[in-house]
């Protein structure tokens, strides 16, 4: 195990059903993983069941088997190979300069693409992640609005307009429910790219952890 873990942070829209997704598949790989909420929404908290209510007034969580932080600049990291650290739209959070990588995330909305842009700047080892792109509408031009801003990042990843991941979505926070099965072509594989890119998995890794995570669930 490494002695410091690598801190992955996920800024901007929603994305906390693709860190779920995300940290499933690395503890499914036998990776010790932690979740930090820093975000203002607590979108990734509230996938924690309503049973556990209590437990979300809690700085520390624990829900199936991955661990959970909330509110923290400073996580003890060498328990861990992995931190997953969510700050939606908090992206003035002091632990973003800790992240090893960045990924930048936002629909085609203007105003969210606008709370993104500074990070873009900031940071070298960043993704984009543009989600929700309605159909008709050229990924292209918003990545060029981003890079005129000065953006410069390592790779983009575009989702489009899909009801299973939205179904998908409302299943992690109502039923508390990983619904890999339903996921969209570019949802799956996003999740195999990166897994390979930034958390350095092996193919034949991906397929036994994905295996097992679909007879979990």
């Amino acid at each position: 195990m490494p002695s410091k873990a690598n801190c992955i942070g996920f800024a901007g829209t929603d994305s906390y059903d693709l860190i779920i997704y995300l940290a499933a598949m690395l503890t499914a790989a036998k990776r010790k993983i932690l979740l930090s909420d820093n975000s203002c929404q607590k979108a990734l908290t509230f996938c924690v069941p309503l049973s556990d209510a209590k437990v979300r007034n809690r700085t520390e969580i624990c829900y199936k088997g991955i661990n959970f932080l909330q509110d923290i600049n400073l996580v003890p990291s060498e328990e861990y190979d992995f931190v997953l650290a969510d700050y939606g739209n908090n992206v003035n959070h002091l632990g973003l300069q800790g992240c090893n990588t960045l990924f930048l995330v936002t629909d085609t909305g203007l105003h969210n693409i606008a709370v993104i842009e500074p990070l873009g700047i900031q940071f070298k080892n960043v993704y984009l992640l543009l989600r929700e792109i309605p159909e008709g509408m050229k990924e292209e031009y918003i990545h060029k609005l981003l890079q005129v801003k000065g953006l410069d990042e390592k790779k983009s990843y575009y989702f489009y307009l899909d009801d299973s991941d939205r179904e998908a979505m409302a299943a992690l926070q109502y039923n508390n429910s990983l619904s890999y099965r339903e996921l969209s072509p570019s949802v799956k594989f996003f999740i195999w790219d990166i897994l390979q890119e930034v958390f350095k998995l092996g193919k034949n890794e991906i397929k036994l952890a994905e295996k097992e995570l679909k007879r979990r669930h």
